[in-house]
């Protein structure tokens, strides 16, 4: 019996994007031997050149094939070569952070080309745009994808789907979005000092190249929002209620002259800290979807509340509906890195496919 064959064309080549050809070059002869399935690598564009082909060597040597058979990178012309390729059960991922590849999915989608993706920007960009996608995925058949640009690997979006599909009203989200923000406050213990956590995040990898990306709560929102409109909330990210955890008018400041300023901060969050100790409380950056309304702000939880026994970049969801009112449901585990991001993609990949 022939192999049923699954061609991906990945766009991004980073830290993610790295991670899912590692693990296609690690599971692709089980796959075959195993369940009859041929995963191949059609085709690969990253900030600085692209290739595509049907058989594109050994995926071991990606980087080399770039290189030498590589073009300059051009997204329109990448997805237009996808597009006259014609294989069956394409499937293009999504592993940058571009706002620009998004603008490519209508045309992807109306090709019947599926799509997964970790990309946070198209789905949580003007709500519009992400009901005109979801739309077209519909009228076209073709799955649409996006489990991972929520909790990584967590099952978070799916959970909500089946909340919905089965009429089960979700009521109220309680959750820690932010894998750095849980990470900095999971680390804000003892003689940690908040610019300390900051700085461990940083050299860990947790945070983006400028902590204050993270700390102004944006990336979180974006999750927030996602979440939100799976619960069928037209909800905007300008709609969320964010609480500044420090003050936004140090933009000019260079990364390493904001992380001296931030040490000026740390007797008011040590502060903040010995409050909720007194009261038999941690401190954790929450995010919350209630009455059509969605917050993030720092809270004081109680020692022995499920928010309070996170470790590391833990994420945490708590779902509060009509059949989990009284005892809500809990989605917890790691909540970032490569690994399980790519984890998640992997498997979608296949979900995204009719085999």
């Amino acid at each position: 019996m022939a192999p049923q064959n699954i061609h991906v064309f990945l766009a991004g080549s980073g830290l993610i994007g790295s991670a899912l050809l590692t693990k296609i070059n690690a599971q692709r002869e089980r796959l075959l031997a195993e369940e009859g399935i041929a995963l191949k690598v059609a085709g690969i564009v990253n900030t600085k050149k692209m290739v595509l082909g049907e058989h594109l060597g050994t995926l071991s040597g990606w980087k080399e094939e770039l290189n030498t058979r590589g073009q300059k990178a051009d997204l329109a012309q990448f997805v237009a070569g996808m597009k006259a390729m014609r294989l069956p059960n394409a499937v293009f991922v999504d592993c940058t952070a571009s706002e620009e590849i998004p603008a490519l999915y209508n045309t992807i989608l109306a090709e019947r080309i599926a799509i997964v993706t970790p990309n946070k920007k198209g789905l949580s960009s003007n709500f519009k745009f992400y009901k005109n996608l979801k739309l077209l995925a519909s009228q076209n058949h073709t799955r649409f994808l996006y489990e991972t640009t929520v909790g990584a690997g967590l099952p978070v979006l799916s959970t909500i789907r089946d909340f919905m599909l089965c009429g089960d009203r979700v009521e109220k989200i309680s959750a820690i979005v932010s894998g750095t923000l849980s990470y900095i406050f999971n680390s804000f213990e003892g003689n940690t000092t908040l610019s300390k956590a900051v700085r461990e995040a940083q050299k860990l990898g947790y945070t983006e190249p400028d902590p204050r990306n993270d700390l102004n709560g944006m990336d979180a929102a974006r999750k927030l929002v996602i979440v939100a409109r799976e619960c069928a909330l037209p909800m905007e990210c300008a709609d969320v209620e964010i609480e500044q955890l420090i003050p936004q008018g140090r933009k000019k400041e260079t990364v390493k002259e904001f992380l001296k300023t931030l040490e000026r901060y740390d007797a008011q969050f040590e502060a903040k800290k010995q409050r909720a100790i007194a009261r038999g409380a941690v401190l954790r950056f929450v995010a919350e979807i209630e009455n059509g309304k969605a917050k993030m702000f720092l809270k004081e939880v109680a020692s022995n509340h499920p928010f309070a026994g996170l470790r590391g970049s833990d994420n945490i969801f708590s779902f509060t509906t009509d059949h989990y009112h009284e005892t809500p449901l809990i989605v917890r585990g790691k909540g970032a890195g490569a690994e399980v991001t790519s984890a998640g993609v992997f498997s979608d990949i296949f979900k995204a496919v009719r085999l």
